[in-house]
């Protein structure tokens, strides 16, 4: 059968389909996968191109011999050796894709025209939206911060109208604080950069509100930090052995008040290599505990912290 593309009603990131991209129409075979089953190059004038579409009648028959109603169609673009999926939407109240005798299509999506879209982020890896885990890779985890420090985040339009970011926020405004000029408009595949930043007054954790003209409107995302002490040793950390042995070492420490305790190790870079207890409740006085790290370097130094509901105190070890 044939599958009538309009031409006038499709767009490549915003551009619409031109001489020379080739339409092509795909089935699924009986193992489930698209197979292409028909290909059109487009030509200059034809505002419907058609395009020939074999299919599986039925899906445990072998034969490829046209569609059933209700099978699976799908109809991309080749153009330089990329294809695009097409989507079935409504263009001035006619249908993208057009199938003789009231046969079902489906088509995979990628965007629609005429509409903005919002991707947020941080050291080039994406951030999804309402994501509650942060991490120190994509910058929302802070890690151990002695003072104010501050993270950049950007922002990209991935669709084809213009993309405006009305204001970005932190719900904990006693420990965050977020800036972005007012009412940015981000072009079609541009970005803007907004920036978080942790006063480390405090450990803390709260979530980075963008609202923006796109969906979804309030793009939300989860980011933490946690406030070293200046002094090192204010918990008076021991660590002995240390160097520390690969059967480990015990730990000393000393805790002014009842609080909720949690041991890790870090490489001096922040970046969590272990959680060796907690969080546990534990109160004033002095405490002792052995830790024995693992896929620990020999020779490198790591950075041991007890992190408390009122800060962290930490002692540098290095593995032996």
């Amino acid at each position: 059968m044939m599958v009538y593309v309009m031409t006038s009603s499709v767009n490549i990131f915003c551009e619409m389909i031109q001489p020379g991209d080739i339409l092509k129409t795909y089935f699924v075979n009986d193992c489930g996968d698209y197979q292409l089953g028909g290909t059109a190059t487009v030509q200059a004038g034809l505002g419907m191109v058609p395009v020939m579409a074999y299919g599986d009648s039925n899906l445990q028959d072998s034969n490829k011999n046209g569609f059933y109603a209700g099978d699976p169609i799908q109809v991309r673009v080749e153009r330089n050796g990329y294809e695009y999926i097409l989507q079935s939407q409504l263009w001035n109240n006619a249908p993208l894709l057009y199938v003789p005798n009231n046969q079902s299509v489906i088509t995979q999506p990628i965007y629609g025209p005429g509409v903005p879209g919002i991707e947020i982020t941080g050291n080039s890896q994406i951030i999804n939206p309402g994501a509650s885990l942060t991490s120190t890779s994509n910058g929302t985890d802070f890690g151990l911060c002695t003072a104010s420090t501050m993270h950049t985040f950007t922002v990209t339009n991935t669709g084809c109208q213009p993309l405006t970011i009305n204001g970005v926020y932190p719900d904990d405004a006693a420990n965050f604080s977020a800036s972005i000029a007012a009412n940015t408009v981000i072009q079609p595949n541009q970005s803007a950069t907004f920036t978080v930043t942790y006063k480390a007054d405090a450990t803390a954790t709260t979530y980075i509100n963008v609202i923006n003209s796109a969906s979804p409107a309030h793009f939300r995302f989860a980011v933490t930090g946690q406030k070293q002490n200046n002094n090192p040793n204010q918990c008076n950390m021991i660590i002995s052995p240390n160097p520390v042995p690969s059967y480990g070492s015990n730990v000393t420490f000393t805790l002014n008040s009842l609080s909720t305790v949690t041991g890790k190790i870090y490489t001096t870079q922040g970046v969590l290599m272990q959680t060796f207890f907690g969080p546990l409740p534990m109160g004033a006085g002095t405490h002792s505990m052995y830790i024995q790290p693992y896929n620990l370097t020999p020779g490198q130094s790591y950075v041991l912290t007890i992190e408390t509901n009122t800060g962290v105190c930490s002692s540098t070890f290095m593995m032996q």
